[in-house]
């Protein structure tokens, strides 16, 4: 089974040419990554997240 940090880094390669052209192109990772996931990511963390890290981490958070 693939990890969260495998599938994350899929959507965000498939989000890629989005997030250059497009100024919503993060929103657009985030929504992919709740729906991938099925979890809805508070505006709080969302303010708070700078790196794929942070990303990884708060889904992993939603596993436990």
């Amino acid at each position: 089974m693939i990890g969260v940090e495998e599938r994350i880094s899929q959507i965000i390669a498939n989000e890629l040419p989005n997030l250059s052209a497009d100024p919503f192109g993060f929103l657009e990772v985030i929504v992919s990554v709740e729906d991938e996931f099925k979890i809805d990511i508070p505006d709080a963390a969302l303010e708070k997240l700078q790196t794929v890290g942070d990303l990884v981490a708060i889904v992993k958070g939603f596993q436990a």
